[in-house]
Parts: C-alpha cells; sequence; structure tokens
C-alpha cells in the first residue's frame, strides 16, 4: 500500500520533517544493541551531510528522527569534497541541476535501509525486504509542531507500552538533553524552543502522564 501523500511532504532544504519508517509485516528491526549501534552510525555515515538531527527514538519495529535539512549551498559544498569517482549516481546529477534537493535526500535514506537490511539480512539470515517501501515525512511548519513531534518520538516507547518511563529506555536521544556529554543535538536551540530547560523536561513528563492514564483507562 502506497505512504499517504500527507507523509511524503518533499524534503527541501533549511525545513524541519519528522522522518520515520517501519518494518514490513512487524518484523523486529533491531535484534541487538550492536543492530542499533550500527543503524545510528550507518545513519552518520550516509545522511550527515544532508540534514541535522535533533531527536531520535529506535523502537522494535520502527524508527523515527526528527531533522533538519541542511542550506542546499552546504550540501554542496560537501558533495564536492567527495572525489568524483565516489560520488553516487544521484549525487552527480544533483551537482549538475538535473536531480533537485529532495531526489537526493530521498536516495540517501533509500542507500541507508538498502545498506542496513543487507547487513542484518546476511547477519541474520533473512531474505527479503526488511523496510516498508517508502517512507514517511512530514513537514514540521511551526514551533508548536516542533514541540509536539519531539514530545511525541522521547515519549514513543511509553505509547507502546515499551516502557513506563520514557526517560528510563536507552535508545532515544533523551539522554542527550539530561546528560552533560558531547552531542551534535543543538540542545540550547531545542531549550529556546521550549521556553527553557525547564518547559522542555516538563512537556515531555506531562504527555507521559497523559498516555499512562489513558492506558489505564484502556484496560
Amino acid at each position: 500500500m502506497p505512504t499517504n501523500k500527507q507523509f511524503r511532504a518533499e524534503l527541501v532544504p533549511d525545513r524541519n520533517f519528522h522522518i520515520c519508517n517501519r518494518t514490513n509485516n512487524g518484523a523486529l528491526l533491531f535484534k541487538s544493541d550492536e543492530n542499533r549501534r550500527y543503524f545510528m552510525s550507518q545513519s552518520e555515515k550516509y545522511l550527515s551531510h544532508l540534514l541535522d538531527l535533533y531527536s531520535w527514538c529506535l523502537l522494535p519495529n520502527h524508527f523515527h528522527f526528527q531533522a533538519k535539512m541542511k542550506s542546499e549551498e552546504y550540501v554542496r559544498e560537501q558533495l564536492l569534497r567527495i572525489p568524483y569517482k565516489d560520488r553516487t549516481i544521484t549525487q552527480k546529477g544533483f551537482l549538475i541541476g538535473e536531480r533537485n534537493f529532495d531526489e537526493l535526500a530521498v536516495r540517501a535514506f533509500t542507500n541507508l535501509f538498502i545498506c542496513y537490511s543487507t547487513a542484518t539480512g546476511n547477519q541474520h539470515r533473512r531474505k527479503g525486504n526488511l523496510f516498508y517501501r517508502e517512507f514517511k515525512r512530514t513537514l514540521i511548519e511551526d514551533d508548536q509542531q516542533f514541540r509536539n513531534t519531539m514530545v511525541y518520538i522521547h515519549t514513543n516507547p511509553v505509547k507502546h507500552g515499551i516502557a513506563d518511563e520514557f526517560s528510563n529506555y536507552e535508545w532515544s536521544s533523551w539522554s542527550e538533553f539530561v546528560n552533560r556529554k558531547f552531542s551534535n543535538i543543538p540542545r540550547e536551540e531545542v531549550y529556546e524552543i521550549f521556553g527553557n530547560k525547564q518547559a522542555f523536561i516538563a512537556a515531555h513528563f506531562a504527555h507521559q502522564d497523559y498516555l499512562l492514564e489513558k492506558r489505564l483507562y484502556e484496560l
């Protein structure tokens, strides 16, 4: 079944997006922490020249990224640093104006999915497509949607019943905000969009309380 048009926003420079993908038929996306670390390392390899990651979460059969696409000028500069023989067909087409930014970004995500699927398929002796055919991407149009998206992503483990405390879930960007370790995520910019760090934290726990109350009501 093709992805609904509202989840197929054109990936354009300097804009924020909610990007996610899931596996076919509920198959496990990650069977080990090694798989999770590999997925994030390959995401850095295939996507870092295209976007800045603001939040992320890895779930058993899907993932969520909240990201801002970089400027077209920056991306061109990064691609020109790649030796011509090592550039992909899409990268070459983009640099001469035959491919647009969206085509370049979609191809990069596709290459990430192929790389991960192939590596883990060989490891776990799996055949066939791992990922759903077309990944979802939604344009984030204002600060309210930005806040809602980030809270949704970080509390997703609670929504799916994987964790009772989102803050204890290891495989999300939450720890990069609350621990003072190095992170490429622009924390101060995010805090400002929420108002301050305290408001950022409060918004997350308020939504978790809502999810837990909803779960009790549905029992």
